[in-house]
């Protein structure tokens, strides 16, 4: 799970399963966790 790490997604692993908290996933994307580097625009388009 590349995108795990190059976008630090909070997460944590365990075993072979990742685990994710959804309050933390939530606030991490409305945040622009989730935005690809240099793409600051809405709708994900530049």
């Amino acid at each position: 799970m590349d995108q795990i790490n190059t976008h630090e997604m909070p997460a944590h692993r365990m075993s072979r399963l990742w685990k994710f908290n959804i309050s933390q996933v939530d606030a991490w994307v409305e945040s622009g966790g989730a935005a690809e580097p240099g793409n600051t625009s809405p709708g994900g388009t530049q």
